[in-house]
């Protein structure tokens, strides 16, 4: 009798030992867009993506998982490698404070003020339509948050309306960088793939219509808030995690090659 439950004690041991095993390896794994990054020399920024891939709180099926698992695999690193660009490009044009644009930039801003917390990082409040016909008070609201030492940041855009905001009321031309430009004369981080860059960026406001006295006046929400709040909180475990990794510098390729895999994949908030 005594050999027997030696013999199965035994047998338990060894089966959770493969167990523990196989679940390490399965941890150890990289997977989708982590193993292009590995292979591109990114190793602090594959396992960032990994970590959040393994500490996604939501069932499996669910749309909230995918829109973490989005979060992870595509939007966050894309926001992080266009992070060390704009640091170098404010480095290198004298730039302290950074107006990312709403509503594109709502995980940007945050992901940004982590990793280069030595700038002045604001979200800023901006639409078309209130670029084209602003109150006085969104007047002297930009008046108060733009100078010589900033850039204005956007996720996919042209700059046109910017642009003629500011030429008609402080007659000069801002500084803006898009992340995903479409006018191939003006300066961007890049002007290919970005068609779905929006869709992971969906912020919990709706659109700005209206600046007054007493802040900004939004359009209702398009959608349902339920659907984008797991995308805050994947940027903010993201956010929690990023000082434990060397996220390395920026790479031109590899945010084309996110922004390629991310146009070809159909993300779950498209429609």
């Amino acid at each position: 009798m005594l050999d027997k439950q030696i013999l199965r004690s035994a047998f338990f041991l060894i089966f959770l030992s493969l167990v523990t095993s196989l679940s390490a390896n399965q941890e150890e794994e990289y997977v989708g867009t982590e193993q292009m990054i590995l292979e591109a020399n990114h190793e602090g920024l594959a396992k960032l993506m990994r970590q959040l891939r393994l500490s996604n709180p939501y069932a499996k099926e669910s749309l909230s998982y995918q829109v973490w698992e989005e979060q992870a695999q595509f939007n966050i690193p894309i926001l992080v490698l266009a992070s060390f660009y704009l640091d170098d490009f404010c480095q290198m044009n004298q730039k302290q404070r950074v107006l990312f644009s709403a509503r594109d930039c709502c995980h940007w801003v945050d992901i940004y003020s982590a990793l280069f917390p030595k700038y002045e990082s604001i979200y800023f409040y901006c639409s078309r339509l209130v670029y084209s016909n602003p109150s006085q008070a969104y007047i002297e609201y930009v008046k108060d948050l733009y100078s010589e030492n900033t850039v204005i940041v956007d996720g996919q855009a042209t700059g046109n309306s910017c642009r003629k905001f500011f030429s008609n009321h402080f007659k000069t031309n801002p500084c803006f960088l898009p992340l995903v430009g479409l006018i191939p004369n003006h300066i961007a981080i890049t002007y290919r793939f970005g068609d779905h860059i929006e869709l992971l960026n969906y912020a919990s406001h709706g659109s700005l219509y209206e600046y007054t006295e007493d802040g900004p006046q939004f359009l209702p929400l398009e959608y349902n808030i339920e659907s984008v709040s797991p995308a805050y909180a994947c940027v903010q475990k993201c956010i929690e995690l990023i000082g434990d990794y060397d996220l390395g510098s920026f790479d031109q390729m590899l945010i084309e090659m996110l922004l390629w895999d991310l146009k070809l994949s159909s993300p779950v908030l498209k429609n």
